[in-house]
């Protein structure tokens, strides 16, 4: 199977659809850019999104990762990483987020696997964050 099959929007959607627990949902959407899932928990408590670009066939990225206060510490956001992290080993692809530099969440990221790779352009407190298969 080739790389360009690999990175197949309607594969990873399904693929996250059938990892994460019933009660979470997914939203998909495909655009000339590339495509995205969003991952929401089905009360809205918490969400994340996984996406990628066309052009690039070795790399999904992970975003808006937010859980409600009321629902902190209950393994949420863990398990929505996981089931994004899942994908990316399954597809053999690079994972990529950014996130503020020197916080809890960016240990969090380093604990699960993560590493940074270089600062972000725009914003001198955020970093980019990898993973490779």
């Amino acid at each position: 199977m080739n790389r360009e099959k690999r990175i197949n929007w309607c594969e990873i959607s399904n693929t996250l659809s059938h990892i994460v627990t019933p009660k979470f949902t997914c939203h998909i959407s495909d655009s000339d850019w590339g495509g995205s899932v969003l991952i929401m928990e089905k009360s809205g408590k918490a969400f994340a999104r996984t996406y990628w670009f066309n052009d690039d066939t070795t790399t999904i990225y992970f975003d808006w990762l937010s859980v409600d206060e009321s629902e902190r510490g209950n393994g949420i956001a863990t398990q929505l990483l996981n089931a994004h992290i899942e994908v990316a080993k399954k597809f053999e692809l690079k994972t990529t987020l950014w996130v503020k530099k020197d916080t809890w969440v960016h240990e969090w990221y380093i604990r699960k696997g993560y590493k940074d790779y270089k600062d972000c352009e725009n914003d001198g407190n955020t970093i980019w964050m990898h993973m490779t298969p």
